[in-house]
């Protein structure tokens, strides 16, 4: 495919993402930011999409796994660093939780 075909239809499913995380269709949301990412993995928000709707569907492994891939490339990255605090604490583990968040606390007041 061609390159600039396939960012125009990974761009589609983008707005489709952000569309359904407006309107809390989180399975949806999941679904398009998958594709987004996978037509152009250069769109790392995309990760951060998936933790977030993961998340609300209550897969917290599974969210982990990819909002820790999303901040090997942004490290700094506040709504990510929040969105895995949350997935900690609604999966007790609340060492791991109050490990990100002070991490997360260390970038707001350095």
């Amino acid at each position: 495919m061609a390159d600039g075909h396939r960012r125009l239809k990974s761009s589609r499913w983008y707005l489709g993402a952000v569309y359904f995380e407006r309107a809390g269709r989180w399975e949806e949301m999941l679904y398009c930011a998958q594709k987004a990412y996978a037509l152009d993995s250069t769109i790392k928000v995309m990760l951060a999409y998936q933790g977030r709707a993961l998340i609300e569907l209550q897969r917290y492994d599974e969210a982990e796994v990819v909002l820790l891939a999303h901040l090997k490339n942004n490290p700094w990255d506040l709504n990510t660093l929040t969105n895995l605090t949350i997935a900690y604490v609604r999966s007790s583990r609340i060492p791991q939780a109050a490990e990100i968040a002070k991490r997360r606390e260390a970038i707001i007041n350095p």
